[in-house]
């Protein structure tokens, strides 16, 4: 059919519900309690999809990568937050030993920081495309 994709393998998407490259019963339910899978739609695993539900599905997972990128970037940001304020406490910045080392920290995680930002711009320019 022309507008379809064909077959889609499981790999094709990404889906990590599968043992020994099967797709078994708990993983369905898994991937429905994750909300992978809508719990109304029919089972239907050797039809063909059409480019459009090929798009929805990884929009839908990506927008979940998305989310979860968010989040970490959100703690990142308050712990970066906290761990500056904590410089100007007086116990710190007069310990050369701990200041330093708290720099150190916030460097670290100053560079988790951009790498999760790159990966969130990487998604959502992959979303928008679709």
């Amino acid at each position: 059919d022309g507008d379809g994709l064909g077959k889609v393998q499981e790999n094709d998407i990404g889906v990590k519900y599968m043992q020994n490259d099967n797709i078994t019963e708990s993983n369905i339910i898994d991937a429905m309690q994750d909300q992978y899978v809508n719990l109304t739609a029919n089972f239907r695993p050797e039809e063909s999809i059409t480019r459009a539900e090929f798009a929805k599905i990884v929009c839908t997972v990506l927008g979940q990568d998305l989310n979860k990128i968010e989040n970490e970037i959100i703690k990142l940001e308050v712990k970066i937050k906290e761990l500056t304020e904590e410089l100007f406490n007086e116990n710190v910045y007069s310990d050369i030993n701990k200041s330093q080392s708290i720099k150190k920290k916030i460097d670290e995680l100053n560079i988790e920081l951009e790498d999760k930002n790159n990966k969130w711009l990487e998604l959502t320019e992959i979303i928008m495309e679709n």
